[in-house]
């Protein structure tokens, strides 16, 4: 099958069915589309295809995978040709490439277009059969599979992600299908995690097999090495460091960073299970895991409260991660983290809470008063790691102090906004004894000061909450707050409501490009608007005004009116060949809007001229001469300038002008179109008066061609055939000719349906006498030519032919003029006589 483009989505599809010489079928099919593509347009016909195709740049966690299928098998194409897929590619001359080459499975890098085999195995590919390419990310680079089976590993830390596509270096035949990425969590082979010390920690091995082969748990080792001195204060080097031990380790007692390497076998043969060594060879090593672990301690809590003379509560926090400072001598860890461990001594987060002493209620902060009585107050820290210190109290007794009343407060935000736009109402209460603003019960009580509403309890929520208003003015919001003594405060703030005016625009006319007014052909257009307003409010009024181009006064106005009207029509006439614009304003009961933008239009009564056009012959060849047919008509019946620009595809330009009276002539311009392609043509008709009217089409001019084969009589083929069974290793390929062969000719020419141009002769020739004139195959049909040269249509004997490479020049005349050549080279080797004598000596 040949598909062959020959214009922007538009391509003919070419099909055989091969059988014997008289039995050989081709159909020829065109195929178009129209309209925006689904697709992005992968190149442009009439430049070089390419050889890798790229998608876009995905995640460097992602596997991505895609099928292959050959269907041609031949030595050629797996001698010279490769295909497969593309990963890592960073730009189209760096990336790696999984190819099917040469019989190999090859793993290339290419690098500013120079190209490595990183790795190559033998691999031969089934026609018909679908392969399933993968490839998958680990640490330190990644995997390829084939249909599941793991065939490379690759090492590659630079190239840590890229794009992915399709190579193609010129195999015939190969399908790619169901390309995808995927994720498939971390990276394969790397662990990391922390621990407390004396805290167990659970590992889970799994093991993906493509064969679902189980694991050999027997011949596995981990291997541990322990720094201890990561952190301050090192507690002595592991006893078990840098040994090989046969299961991994739960529990570390000592501080430090514990590194490891674990690796497993697996066992694929259910007869002959570990221990038996009779496979033995074929028990794989998996991926090597590496990880970290690191084993900390705990932070330190320690919290310090006193009571004043004034009975004022003072705290100290000399809490420290043991790991990261040392408090006796302020030694500090200085590992690069981010954190600054002097500073902070290892602790990232502190959470203090508090109690009294007969009490299990407990409330979150730092008080720095309380009434008389005793306390539990209690601290709790973090690590890095978010380890807890556990929490640490410290007990207080406060004399002689009464309750305190709490502290009132809130912000209101936005203080100015619009009815239905939430009001967001945040307390910032708290009391001296019961603490945050949770703890106080909340009442907000609000008013319309401006119109000197009553004031109406409105929510008891204690954090944040939203408040939607409905109408305009200035509104107090009272805050009244009570602790659990009883005690009240209160505080208030205010909120501005305003009107967003609305917001009208002319619909009709719609131009608002003063060069391009729009046009009318009544003295009394209808002018429409519409109208906008934010806040939801009807239109209470309008008002609309006309003027001319560069007028100061208007040329109407309709005054304000009252109403929801949304258009208008003069009750007078405007004059007739004006330009004017228009604008319009409205009223939502609060405010008028701001005059909308202009909007132009043109008064002009008389009737524009209209244009078509086609052309004949509908279906065009290259060579064909055109006929453009216009149609076009003018109500007023005026003069009408008629012009063609015509463009071939090369970019030339002709230009055709007509004055036309009534009744207007239905011929154009006649143009001998030589070029195949897309000639596009532009007609404009005006009458002097109205916008000129342009109509642009585009002839598609379709190219004409043959091909051409040259074949062995069916006895001949047999013959090779038969060879080729009893040579292996030295077969006759089927463009191989034993001198004193007929030859079969066979070309392929343009099938150009209902058009005129048809092809009327058909010759190969290869020179020496080597010519005959072809013969259509299937009368009237003329898209088939077939021929047969024997020695005596060449008039000579073939068998006295030299050894060599000889080609065959077919040629194609069609009845517009346009002649084609195409070129089918053969080669003779030997004789038929050579032939016979190896028949009858075997």
């Amino acid at each position: 099958m040949n598909i062959i483009p020959i214009g922007d989505q538009a391509f003919l599809m070419q099909g055989f069915t091969k059988g014997t010489q008289a039995t050989n079928k081709s159909n020829v099919y065109l195929i178009q589309a129209s309209g925006a593509l689904t697709y992005p347009k992968a190149y442009d016909i009439g430049t070089p295809s390419k050889d890798v195709w790229l998608g876009t740049s995905v995640d460097g966690a992602l596997a991505f995978q895609g099928d292959l299928t050959p269907s041609i098998s031949s030595p050629e194409s797996a001698a010279k040709a490769a295909a497969g897929y593309v990963y890592r590619a960073q730009d189209k001359s760096n990336y790696y490439s999984a190819e099917f080459e040469g019989g190999q499975l090859r793993v290339k890098k290419t690098v500013n277009g120079a190209v490595t085999t990183v790795f190559a195995k033998p691999f031969t590919l089934v026609p018909g059969q679908m392969y399933t390419v993968r490839f998958v990310p680990e640490e330190g680079g990644f995997g390829v599979y084939v249909n599941r089976l793991r065939q490379a590993t690759i090492a590659e830390t630079t190239w840590t992600s890229g794009r992915y596509g399709v190579i193609s270096r010129g195999q015939p035949g190969v399908a790619f299908a169901n390309a995808l990425t995927e994720a498939v969590g971390k990276k394969i082979g790397n662990i990391s995690g922390v621990v407390l010390v004396d805290e167990p920690i659970t590992y889970d091995v799994i093991m993906n097999d493509p064969e679902n082969d189980p694991r050999v748990p027997e011949v596995e080792g981990w291997t541990y090495n322990h720094d201890p001195n990561v952190f301050l204060q090192s507690l002595g080097t592991w006893g078990e460091n840098g040994k090989l031990v046969k299961s991994p380790v739960t529990v570390f007692h000592l501080p430090g960073e514990y590194t490891f390497k674990f690796r497993t076998k697996d066992d694929p043969n259910p007869d002959y299970r570990y221990p038996s060594m009779v496979f033995d060879e074929y028990r794989k090593d998996s991926n090597e895991v590496t990880g970290k672990i690191r084993v900390h301690r705990r932070p330190v809590a320690v919290p310090g409260v006193t009571v004043g003379a004034d009975q004022k509560l003072t705290y100290t926090d000399e809490s420290y991660d043991p790991d990261r400072y040392i408090p006796s001598t302020g030694q500090y860890s200085t590992e690069n983290t981010g954190i600054d461990y002097a500073a902070t001594r290892g602790v990232i987060e502190r959470r203090w809470r508090y109690r009294a002493f007969d009490s299990s209620v407990y409330t979150d902060g730092q008080p720095q008063r309380l009434v008389s009585g005793k306390y539990v107050i209690e601290l709790d820290v973090t690590d890095e790691y978010g380890a807890h210190s556990g929490w640490v109290a410290v007990n207080v007794e406060v004399k002689g102090v009464t309750a305190l009343p709490p502290k009132a407060g809130f912000t209101a935000i936005p203080g100015i906004t619009y009815r239905g736009v939430p009001v967001t109402i945040d307390s910032t209460a708290s009391d001296p004894q019961d603490g945050g603003r949770e703890n106080l019960e909340h009442a907000y009580y609000i008013r319309n000061v401006s119109t000197g509403g009553a004031e109406s309890l409105q929510s008891d929520v204690r954090t944040s909450w939203d408040k939607l208003f409905s109408s305009l003015g200035v509104f107090n919001i009272r805050q009244l707050v009570t602790n659990s003594y009883g005690l009240t405060d209160e505080a208030n703030n205010t909120v501005t409501i305003v009107n967003r005016k609305p917001v009208a625009q002319v619909t009709v006319p719609a131009s608002a490009d003063s060069a391009n007014p729009t046009p009318y052909e009544t003295l009394r257009p209808t002018f429409e608007w519409t109208y906008r307003d934010a806040d939801e409010d009807k239109q209470k009024q309008w008002q609309l005004r006309i003027y001319k181009y560069g007028g100061t006064t208007p040329a109407a106005d309709t005054g304000v009116r009252g109403g929801a009207d949304l258009a208008w029509t003069p009750t007078a006439d405007l004059a007739d060949q004006t330009k004017y614009y228009i604008q319009v304003r409205v009223f939502d009961g609060y405010d008028w809007s701001d005059w909308s933008a202009n909007k132009y239009f043109l008064i002009s009564t008389n009737k524009p001229p209209t244009g078509d056009f086609a052309w004949l012959p509908g279906l065009v060849f290259e060579g064909d001469t055109v006929t453009l047919k216009p149609t076009v008509d003018d109500p007023d019946r005026d003069r009408l300038s008629v012009s063609f620009k015509v463009t071939s595809p090369s970019g030339a330009v002709s230009n055709y002008s007509y004055n036309w009276d009534y009744p207007y002539p239905t011929t154009g311009p006649v143009i001998k179109m030589e070029e195949p392609g897309s000639w596009p043509v532009v007609m404009t008709v005006s009458d002097g008066k109205a916008p000129a009217v342009t109509v642009s089409k585009s002839v598609r001019v379709r190219p004409l061609g043959i091909s051409g084969q040259v074949l062995h009589t069916d006895a001949w083929e047999e013959n090779r055939l038969r060879y080729n069974e009893k040579h292996p290793g030295a077969e006759r390929p089927p463009n191989w000719f034993w001198a004193g062969e007929a030859f079969v000719l066979e070309a392929l020419v343009t099938d150009t349906g209902e058009s005129a141009t048809k092809a009327v002769q058909v010759v190969a020739d290869a020179g020496g006498g080597l010519r005959k004139k072809l013969s259509a195959a299937n009368p009237p049909a003329v898209s088939e030519w077939t021929g047969t040269l024997d020695s005596e249509a060449a008039g000579r004997e073939l068998v006295t032919l030299p050894e060599g490479d000889y080609t065959f020049a077919f040629t194609v005349v069609y009845s517009n003029g346009v002649v084609k050549t195409a070129a089918a080279t053969i080669r003779i080797q030997e004789t038929v006589d050579h032939y016979v004598q190896v028949h009858r000596i075997q």
